[in-house]
Order: C-alpha cells, then sequence, then structure tokens
C-alpha cells in the first residue's frame, strides 16, 4: 500500500491525506469532531486536521504510562548509643529508590518533631534536606547530631519525615531514629541517721533513714524499707512508721522524706 504506514489491525494507519482510527474513538481537531469522516472496513477515516488533537491524546497516555513506572522511596529507621556528656554520635537516614530511575528525582526529609527525643538536648537542629538523585543513583543519605549526656534514661527517637517527591513516589515516608541509651542505672544507698536508739531516753528513741542514688536519673526511683532484728534484740523492741517507701524524684540524688525506726519500751 504506497504512501501508506499502519499498526496492527484494529490499530491506526496514516497515509499522505488520512488519520485512520479504530471505530469508536473520539477525536477532535482543528475542523471539529471528526470533520468529513467516513466509515470504511470497521474504520473512520480522519482528516488531517486531528493530528494535533491525536498528539496531545498520545502524550497524555504516556504520562499515564510514565506515572504508574515510577519507582517508589522508602527512608530507614537508623539506631545509634547516645555516647557520654560532651560527646557526640550520629544517625545516618537512608532514603532508597526502589530501581535507579532514568530521571532525576528530588525528595525532601524534615524533622517531624513528634519523637521523643529532646530538640537541642538530645540531638541538634537540622533544617530541611532536599536529596537529589542524579540519573541511576539508587540512594542517598544524610546524618542527625546526637549529642550525648551521662543521665540514666529510656531510649528516645527522632523521626524524619518525607514529602514533595518529583519523579518519584512515597513508599515509606517516616524513618524513626533510636538514641539507644548506654548509661549505667545508678544505684541506692540507704544512711541512717542515729546509728544507736535507746529505750525510755527522751529525744534519741527513733532515728531515720534516707535514700540516695549515685547518680541522678531520668525517672523517679522508689525504695521500700524494711528492718529485721539484729544481736540481743527481737521484732517487738522497734517499730517503723506507717510509710515505708522512699522516693527519689527524676533528677535528683536524695529522697525528700524518711522512714522513722522508733525503739519500744
Amino acid at each position: 500500500m504506497n504512501g501508506v504506514a499502519g499498526l496492527d489491525r484494529g490499530g491506526l494507519w496514516l497515509d499522505r491525506r488520512e488519520l485512520w482510527l479504530e471505530r469508536g474513538g473520539l477525536v477532535a481537531g482543528a475542523r471539529g469532531l471528526v470533520a468529513g469522516a467516513r466509515r470504511r472496513s470497521g474504520f473512520v477515516a480522519v482528516r488531517r486536521g486531528v493530528l494535533v488533537a491525536l498528539a496531545v491524546l498520545l502524550g497524555q497516555g504516556r504520562g499515564v504510562e510514565a506515572q504508574n513506572a515510577l519507582p517508589t522511596l522508602s527512608i530507614s529507621s537508623p539506631s545509634v548509643a547516645e555516647g557520654a556528656a560532651g560527646a557526640t554520635a550520629t544517625l545516618t537516614f537512608a532514603v532508597r529508590l526502589s530501581a535507579p530511575s532514568g530521571q532525576r528525582v528530588t525528595v525532601k526529609a524534615s524533622d517531624a518533631r513528634t519523637g521523643t527525643a529532646t530538640l537541642s538536648a538530645d540531638y541538634e537542629i537540622f533544617s530541611d534536606v532536599t536529596l537529589r538523585f542524579a540519573l541511576g543513583d539508587s540512594v542517598k543519605s544524610f546524618d542527625v547530631t546526637v549529642r550525648g549526656d551521662s543521665l540514666d534514661e529510656s531510649n528516645e527517637t527522632v523521626v524524619v519525615q518525607l514529602s514533595a517527591p518529583r519523579n518519584a513516589t512515597i513508599a515509606t515516608g517516616t524513618g524513626t531514629g533510636t538514641i539507644t541509651d548506654d548509661d549505667a542505672a545508678p544505684t541506692v544507698t540507704l544512711t541512717v541517721g542515729r546509728s544507736s536508739i535507746w529505750e525510755g531516753q527522751p529525744g534519741i528513741t527513733w532515728t531515720t533513714v534516707r535514700a540516695t542514688l549515685s547518680a541522678v536519673s531520668s525517672a523517679a526511683t522508689t525504695v521500700t524499707v524494711s528492718a529485721a532484728a539484729g544481736a540481743n534484740a527481737d521484732s517487738t523492741d522497734f517499730a517503723l512508721s506507717a510509710n515505708k517507701t522512699l522516693t527519689i524524684a527524676a533528677g535528683q540524688t536524695r529522697s525528700t522524706e524518711d522512714v522513722r525506726i522508733s525503739a519500744v519500751d
């Protein structure tokens, strides 16, 4: 067929004068809807004025196909030990593409401010980060600086959120970085105010017990006090006060109350 180019049957044909679309297709062109159309062998013949409209339709189809083929982005959830007071550590978040792309991909990473770590105290503030993937790249990373301390505490978290992807979609958009506490728990010591008490002697018939910590803790510490009879005494020779629990508040090293031990005559 001279001067004719075509696809397989039921598809699209083009010669010097006419464009052939399969029956039922809707085409709009400079001359209106299917201007001067005629049917032949199950096809509709459309004049050359519709070429621009067809190019637009085909371009939209390619856009949908490209959208469906976009790679996805996922962010990791790293962890790091916080380190000693005055030292710093690094949380490294990795953002990965599901497959290398033939287009330049960008995405923004931001502090979601929903983690349990305290900004400035536990980690340094960081601005929004724009990650740029060159052609063929599959992973990019960025760091968050962690500040160490000597405080016994629970593990803490920094949450990072991905947004504004370009030439990709987001599969895993939230990364949770964990700051692992590496400080030993403090030890508790009980201190007795007076080492000896006497039966029937005013002013010296009782003593107190208080608790101290070897270092501050981020959580309150409670201690329950009990007593047992020693040499030459039995349990009827003394009595403990009704309150037998000592509490050391978070950030403190001494209990604010005491337990009283009284001699019984």
